[in-house]
């Protein structure tokens, strides 16, 4: 029950992280004649921290920390680039990378960010 509730709230949080991540890739992208790659990449640098802050106070309740804000930048944001380096590739339009990347980071960022990013810690006995 926990995990469910928590997957809920860290998809409240991701409809809110989308809206601003698909502003600034739309606008990369189209309006700054930026690569796909790069503009996936830089728009998931600065919708990222929102989620990071957003999803380890109210998803999570964990506290945060530089290392596992930079280990869940790292992550995601290798996700976002070989996404949007993909989709480059094989010539696909935007709204495909955006919507492809969007789902991806839903599942695969909630498992990892669950186990890893903000895993219970251990407290001294």
């Amino acid at each position: 029950m926990v995990a469910r509730s928590s997957f809920l709230r860290y998809a409240c949080i991701g409809m809110a992280n989308t809206l601003l991540h698909a502003g600034a890739f739309f606008a990369l992208v189209y309006l700054a004649q930026a690569s796909q790659s790069l503009g996936n990449t830089l728009a998931f640098l600065f919708a990222a921290t929102f989620s990071y802050l957003a999803n380890g106070r109210f998803t999570f309740e964990s506290p945060r920390s530089a290392s596992g804000y930079f280990m869940f930048l790292g992550f995601m944001g290798l996700l976002a680039w070989s996404t949007g380096h993909l989709a480059q590739r094989l010539q696909w339009p935007p709204l495909a990378t955006f919507c492809t990347f969007s789902l991806l980071s839903l599942f695969v960022g909630y498992t990892f960010s669950r186990y890893l990013v903000y895993r219970p810690r251990c407290r001294p006995c």
